[in-house]
Formats: C-alpha cells, sequence, structure tokens
C-alpha cells in the first residue's frame, strides 16, 4: 500500500453536533499522529448523511476516493439501527466510487455480546452485521477495539475470511495501570477484579503483563435466589487497604459493576477504579448508569469509542494514538500490529 494513497473518511449526520464533533476529532487526531510518524494522508473527508422525513438515509461520500485506500472511521452513538444501516449503505458507495481498498475503522462494534444461540428461535446477533461487511470486496480489514469475547474472532475468520486487527482493551489498561499505579504495584497493594467473572483469562494475562500475581486477582460472579435477590459470590484474596481496579470490555447499564463497586468498599478497599473500554452508560428503570457509578465513590475511566457526558468521577483515555499505530503497522513494512499489542505505545 502507497502511503501517498490514504484517504481517512468518516460520517457527519445533520443534527448530531456532539456525534459530529466526536468522530471527526478521532479521526483527525489519529490523521495528525500518522503524519507524526512519517505516513503522508490526504485532507480527511466527510461522509454526509442524510436522512429523508421517511427515516431513510444515503450517504455522500465529499471527496474523490477513486483508487484511494480508504479508513473509513465508523461510530455507533446516536440511533444504533440507523448508524448501522449508513454504514453499510457507505460501504457500497465506496465500492461503487472506485476505491482500491477499504479499511473499517470502527473501535466498538455493536451486537458482539449476542454471540451464541442460546435458545431456540433466536439469531447469533453478532455474526450478522460482519456478514453484511463481507459482501463488499472491497473492505479489505477491519480494525476494531476489546471485542467481547475471543469467539466472536472466528465470525471474522469464517469463509469468506475477513482479515481483521483485534487490539484488547487489556493493552489499553496495562499501559495505564504502569503510568498511574507503578508504585501501588510496586509495594503488592495492587488487585484486578473480574467484575463478573466473565473474563478470568484477560484478567489473568493482564496480571502477568503488570507483574502482579495471579493471588491477586478478584473474580465476582452473580447469581440470583429463588425470589430473584441479586447474590455475589466473590472469590480471592481480601481487598483491605488495596487499590482495586476492575476491567471490562463495556459498562452498559452499571447495575452488576455498581454493586460489585460497593461491596469492595464495604470490605475496606482503599480505593476502586472501574475501566471500561466501551461506555455504553445506557439507563434501566429510569436510573442512568452514570447515576449508578457517580453514587459509588469510585473512578471510572473509558475510552471515547462511545460519547460520554462529563463527571468529575469520569475519566476518559484518547484511542486516538493507538488507532495511528495500529494503521502505522498496516501501511509500512514488517509491520506487526502484535508486537504493538505486547509492548505498547512507544514512549
Amino acid at each position: 500500500m502507497q502511503p501517498s494513497n490514504i484517504v481517512f473518511a468518516y460520517g457527519q449526520n445533520k443534527g448530531s453536533i456532539a456525534r459530529n464533533e466526536a468522530i471527526a476529532n478521532m479521526t483527525t487526531n489519529t490523521a495528525i499522529e500518522l503524519e507524526q510518524l512519517g505516513v503522508s494522508i490526504d485532507t480527511p473527508i466527510s461522509v454526509d448523511v442524510t436522512t429523508f422525513e421517511s427515516s431513510e438515509v444515503k450517504p455522500f461520500i465529499s471527496g474523490n476516493v477513486r483508487d484511494k485506500d480508504v479508513f473509513l472511521f465508523v461510530d455507533f452513538n446516536g440511533e444504533l439501527h440507523k448508524a448501522i444501516y449508513s454504514f453499510i449503505l457507505t460501504l457500497q458507495a465506496l465500492q461503487l466510487a472506485g476505491v482500491r481498498s477499504t479499511t473499517v475503522v470502527a473501535p466498538y462494534i455493536p451486537y458482539l455480546r449476542q454471540d451464541r444461540k442460546d435458545g431456540g428461535r433466536v439469531p447469533v446477533s453478532s455474526t450478522v452485521l460482519i456478514d453484511n461487511i463481507k459482501m463488499y470486496t472491497t473492505v479489505k480489514r477491519i480494525i476494531t477495539v476489546h471485542m467481547h469475547c475471543s469467539q466472536v474472532e472466528m465470525a471474522f475468520a469464517s469463509n469468506p475470511a475477513l482479515p481483521y486487527d483485534h487490539f484488547p482493551g487489556r493493552a489499553i489498561w496495562r499501559d495505564f495501570a504502569r503510568e498511574r499505579f507503578a508504585e501501588v504495584i510496586k509495594a503488592g497493594k495492587l488487585i484486578l477484579i473480574d467484575p463478573d467473572g466473565g473474563n478470568p483469562k484477560e484478567a489473568k494475562k493482564l496480571a502477568k503483563e503488570l507483574n502482579v500475581s495471579e493471588n491477586q486477582i478478584v473474580c465476582i460472579n452473580q447469581t440470583r435466589s429463588d425470589g430473584g435477590k441479586q447474590i455475589f459470590n466473590i472469590t480471592g484474596p481480601d481487598v483491605s487497604g488495596m487499590t482495586c481496579l476492575a476491567v471490562d470490555d463495556i459498562i452498559d447499564t452499571a447495575t452488576t459493576l455498581s454493586s460489585a463497586i460497593k461491596m469492595l468498599f464495604s470490605r475496606g478497599a482503599a480505593e476502586v477504579i472501574a475501566c471500561g473500554t466501551h461506555a455504553g452508560f445506557s439507563t434501566k428503570k429510569g436510573i442512568t448508569s452514570y447515576k449508578r457509578l457517580g453514587d459509588t465513590g469510585a473512578e471510572v475511566v473509558v475510552t471515547d469509542s462511545l460519547i460520554t457526558k462529563p463527571h468529575q468521577w469520569l475519566k476518559v483515555v484518547p484511542l486516538h494514538p493507538y488507532l495511528a499505530h495500529i494503521i502505522y503497522q498496516n501501511v509500512t513494512d514488517d509491520g506487526s500490529v502484535s508486537q504493538l499489542i505486547k509492548e505498547g505505545l512507544p514512549k
């Protein structure tokens, strides 16, 4: 791939000011970071999405992309299903416009939690969006961050295979923890929390990369009594006086997470930091996730893969440095995303 042939593109929806600013900033900042690495990029172009009175959508690519290698930055903020369909139509528009290749840059991909057939007469929804992407032969690769679980990757690998770069959230939170908790780790005071018991393997990998003993991992599993009451089972070391770092792929309603945080504090934790790569931040039973998390007294750290509202207890880690280096590894000879995952961002 010739670096001078690269075009960055991103969606813009009329009336969606916050969403438009967020994806434009991510795209522009990634381009600036990549230019600093020595890769020449054309000025990013917008994909302007018109919504008609009938609710139909029509994307328009605002610049020339013929014979270009397009990196399409995609967000799924706002009206989810409108965003999904706008994205699929954009892929077709790019192919019809004669692009040489399209690389989809989608830090967050929806529906990946619906990754199995868990009952009769239900779909495996995680495969549907991916299958729609595969329809377009000009799509050569997809770049994403912290998928829900490793089995979802089979949807990319199944015939016809779609090459992908999955950057694990673990690598982001490892870098964050090394910078933030160097002295805490050195003192043996960091406890890693698997907040819903769903991914102990990732917790062990993170522990190894932080040079933290596996004996300092706490797993919290949720069950319900016959009466429907939420019951938490906690396994692992005493958290009294310790710094607890909880890591998950997505924070949605925060019902389970907020209860887990309160339980850790009730057991004497000195501080709790909850990291969620994707800030779904939805509402359940009339209570927002912001309210639930704000009431816990914990610090919450997320990335900017989805839009958030500012709060004192909320910190946002930008993804553009990671995206720039992932793309850099893709457009240079002998590039290795695996090495980037292993070593982190260069200092």
